[in-house]
């Protein structure tokens, strides 16, 4: 059998700070068939954040991207 495509999924900090729109969220992925195998909830550094969107370094977005994805 084969096995399923997995992929990584990341709540943005402005949509994960709101319970109910995490709840929509889910409920979305299940009506499209989709599975959730797996959640975890990340309080990323700024470290963190560089070291994830490392390929975007240099672009204008980079440094208002990593801010906000560590804030």
């Amino acid at each position: 059998m084969a096995r399923a495509a997995r992929t990584l999924g990341l709540l943005k900090p402005d949509v994960a700070v709101v319970p109910a729109a995490v709840d929509d969220v889910f409920t979305r992925i299940g009506k499209e068939g989709l599975v959730v195998a797996r959640t975890r909830t990340v309080h990323w550094s700024l470290e963190d954040a560089e070291h994830f969107y490392a390929e975007h370094k240099g672009r204008f977005f980079y440094d208002r991207l990593v801010q906000f994805m560590s804030r």
